[in-house]
Order: structure tokens, then sequence, then C-alpha cells
């Protein structure tokens, strides 16, 4: 789980062979498909489990119930304006565009 955390907190994460990219899930978005908004669901519940558990730290706060069509809506945003990042895995890219939008306080 450690691994994972550390794997989360990394932007420049190369995807597997069968891992879905930032290139894929925009494809998936773009198309208003369920699999946009299942994926960034899965990846926001993960991050908040792992910061629940201590594992990460205040990856992101937001300050109302994170709906997942907002979600999409700044995944999406923030995968267009970076599109050299898109070949990356999407887990990461998601927690990045949301950590942008939600930033938690400095300690």
């Amino acid at each position: 789980m450690i691994g994972l955390a550390m794997m989360l907190a990394v932007q420049d994460v190369e995807p597997l062979d069968d891992y879905m990219t930032g290139t894929v899930l925009l494809a998936h978005c773009s198309a208003r498909d369920a699999t946009c908004t299942a994926y960034i669901e899965g990846v926001i519940d993960l991050q908040r489990t792992l910061d629940a558990y201590g594992l990460t730290k205040g990856t992101f706060c937001p300050s109302a119930k994170l709906e997942p069509g907002l979600m999409a809506d700044i995944t999406v945003r923030w995968l267009r304006a970076h599109p050299q990042s898109q070949h990356m895995g999407a887990g990461p890219l998601v927690v990045t565009a949301v950590s942008k939008i939600f930033p938690c306080p400095k300690s």
C-alpha cells in the first residue's frame, strides 16, 4: 500500500501496457462514456482511503461534496491544458487535476 501511495504522489508515472492513460481517459470523457466518471470516482475514492489510513496526507481538500460530473470537468480541463502529460497514467493525473483545484492548506 505504501508503494501505491508513493506512486500516486508522483505526477510523471509511465503507464503499464494495459493501464489507463490520460489520452484514453480524455477520450472516454469526451464521449461522455460512463467509464470516465467511474474511473475518476475510483481514483478519488482510493486517494481518500489512502489519506484516511495515513498512507498519504492531505492530497486534496474540497470544501463541499465532490460530485462525479464536477470531477470529470476538472480532469478534462486539466488534461486539455496539459497535452504533454496525457501519455502518463490517468490515476495520478486525476489526483493532480483535483489537487490543483482543491489544494489543502499548508500546515
